[in-house]
């Protein structure tokens, strides 16, 4: 399925895909099939997060849950939510820990009801690049932290991420504009070219201008690359960083 740029989709509309993908891609990620995922995303999310003990840690877009596990041995307590239903319902039948505790909602919905800076970390992998709005989401995200509190997230990286899915000399596509651009789900060793997913280009820029207008603090920018064992098990090379990870702070 050739990437093709729609209209704006409603969060229904995109928990909907989610549902569709949701017991596939919680098997890319057990059985280890989502190299990135496991050498790329997994350990730099982890590797972000500053070493001390957290008291409630928030997986923002959560999905089945993997992450959000890994992330109790961080914290008392951690809750995970995510818009796809059969996501949250997979991750609750799997992850049994009495510290977690799994919703399905949005964060912005998940925000109003909730005391402000209940949490003193949110970590949102691959996720603000699905969301229909950047500044509604990281509006929630922002209150629902403490003063000094951490937010570390990953997305797919605005300025390279057009060139790796072959969409940047589209007529449609501007990379200053934000466009919702649907194309089948794909990874390095899978394809689901029946399965469409929607993801939103938004640049660099917009990132960083919503990031300071909700008070955070950005600290560190990673753009990762394999190292040449782990390259060596992709089907092609990277000719560039796929993905961006960022720690921020609220000021």
């Amino acid at each position: 399925m050739k990437a093709k740029r729609v209209i704006q989709k409603t969060e229904e509309q995109l928990a909907q895909e989610w549902d569709n993908i949701a017991l596939i891609r919680a098997e890319q990620i057990q059985s280890e099939q989502d190299l990135s995922y496991k050498y790329i995303l997994l350990p730099g999310i982890l590797s972000l997060i500053p070493n001390k003990s957290f008291t409630n840690i928030i997986d923002v877009g959560c999905g089945s849950g993997h992450l959000t596990q890994k992330l109790t041995w961080r914290g008392k307590n951690v809750t995970g939510v995510d818009l796809s239903e059969k996501n949250i319902s997979i991750a609750q039948n799997k992850y049994s820990e009495n510290n977690i505790n799994f919703i399905h909602t949005s964060i912005e919905s998940y925000a109003e009801t909730i005391p402000n800076g209940l949490y003193d970390l949110a970590v949102a992998n691959m996720t603000l690049m699905d969301v229909p709005s950047l500044e509604n989401a990281l509006g929630a995200v922002s209150r629902i932290l403490c003063k000094n509190g951490e937010f570390v997230f990953s997305i797919t990286h605005p300025c390279f991420w057009p060139f790796y899915w072959n969409y940047w000399d589209e007529e449609w596509f501007d990379y200053n504009n934000e466009i919702f651009i649907e194309s089948s789900f794909k990874i390095s060793l899978n394809s689901n070219e029946d399965i469409a997913t929607t993801h939103i280009h938004r640049p660099l820029e917009y990132y960083i201008r919503t990031l300071k207008k909700y008070n955070f603090q950005i600290n560190k920018f990673v753009e990762p690359l394999p190292t040449p064992d782990i390259e060596s098990l992709y089907p092609e090379k990277w000719r560039f960083p796929r993905f961006l990870l960022v720690h921020c702070t609220t000021l």
